[in-house]
């Protein structure tokens, strides 16, 4: 149906969705479990072009998330939170809570936000579901959810362990040491595998002046010990630096050089590509594909070989306007066909914020 060359196809699609989504709905009519007519269909606005623009003191936008079932669009900006219902763009949540990192639960009907204090709304109604509940100082800028939405997965400092809380009550229920020497500063980040068995953690250890390191550590949930120590780069100031683990629980993302991408196999801890240009990046669900952006254009690269698929550069505005594109506002959909990404737009050659928004762009197209 999105692929759709004409009117025609495009009725013949939906009727073939909407036939499957009938008898999907006879497997499961109480809509508990599978796929329903609603979650198969997906009619994204004009397929590609901007679909969300803000003119404002707070345009100003920072990350996207996309719902499971692809049907909302959160935009942390300068003002806090928004969630757009991708289909007619209308608003469905709005909070001035400020996150390091947020997330939907699997089943797209609550947004968590962690910031201080833990931010968790019903996205239906917008209320919120935990009241005043602190994160305990937690510090990351990426910090991780477990699948279920229960726990939320941090650093908090001063401290030297990877800190899992309970989402509903804001309670530490366990703290995994780090081996670090100091405390763990320098925008930290986590991340948890596919299967929630391993955690991916990065950070610097402060240890004293002379001993300051950055790492990259594979941790068994388990057991509680570091499997792996995977290389990366020692400057400080780096920001973001995002790890992530590729679908397949096996490889994961991160940095082995300043500005450069690199995907290692977590258990021998090689290298299995790596690029100067990938300061961030976005991966499709399948772990297949992965977007790179430098600010000015995006990169589509296969994971596999790292060769790249597709460079996409924004039509350039009038003279002495600049759109930057955000780093770390991307997200693909879960078929990975689409790519959403973030702006800001400046004016007279970057000294006015005009406005910020986000963009949708067609994998190939």
């Amino acid at each position: 149906a999105l692929h759709a060359k004409s009117d025609g196809e495009q009725l013949k699609a939906q009727k073939m969705l909407d036939d499957m989504g009938a008898e999907l709905a006879k497997l499961d009519p109480a809509g508990t479990g599978g796929t329903s007519s609603k979650a198969v269909r997906l009619n994204l606005p004009q397929k590609t072009g901007v679909i969300w623009n803000y003119e404002g003191p707070a345009a100003l936008v920072y990350r996207l998330v996309l719902s499971p079932d692809s049907r909302k669009l959160a935009l942390h900006y300068r003002g806090g939170y928004v969630i757009y219902d991708v289909e007619t763009k209308k608003e469905l949540l709005k909070s001035t809570d400020w996150g390091f990192g947020e997330a939907f639960t699997a089943d797209s009907k609550v947004f968590m936000i962690a910031g201080n204090p833990l931010g968790v709304y019903e996205i239906k109604t917008g209320k919120p579901l935990v009241q005043n509940i602190s994160r305990g100082g937690m510090v990351n800028d990426h910090p991780a959810f477990s699948s279920d939405g229960k726990y939320v997965f941090g650093f908090s400092s001063p401290a030297k362990t990877l800190d899992i809380l309970e989402v509903q009550t804001g309670k530490k229920v366990k703290g995994i040491p780090l081996g670090a020497k100091g405390d763990v500063t320098d925008n930290p980040a986590v991340a948890l595998s596919p299967d929630g068995k391993f955690a991916m953690v990065s950070g610097m250890d402060q240890g004293e002046a002379a001993e300051k390191q950055r790492f990259c550590r594979i941790i068994d949930l388990a057991t509680e010990k570091i499997t792996q120590n995977l290389p990366c780069f020692q400057e400080s100031g780096f920001e973001p630096f995002k790890v992530s683990f590729l679908s397949d629980g096996k490889r994961a993302v991160g940095y082995k050089n300043r500005t450069g991408l690199t995907i290692w196999d977590i258990r021998s801890g090689k290298v299995l590509w790596e690029i100067k240009n990938g300061r961030f990046y976005a991966i499709t669900p399948d772990g297949k594909r992965i977007a790179t952006t430098d600010w000015s254009y995006l990169e589509i690269l296969d994971v596999a070989s790292g060769k790249v698929l597709q460079k996409i550069t924004p039509e350039k505005p009038k003279d002495g306007d600049e759109i930057i594109l955000l780093p770390g506002a991307m997200c693909f959909t879960p078929d990975g066909q689409y790519l959403f990404c973030g702006y800001n737009y400046y004016k007279d050659k970057g000294k006015e914020l005009k406005c910020c928004g986000a963009f949708l762009v067609g994998i190939g197209q």
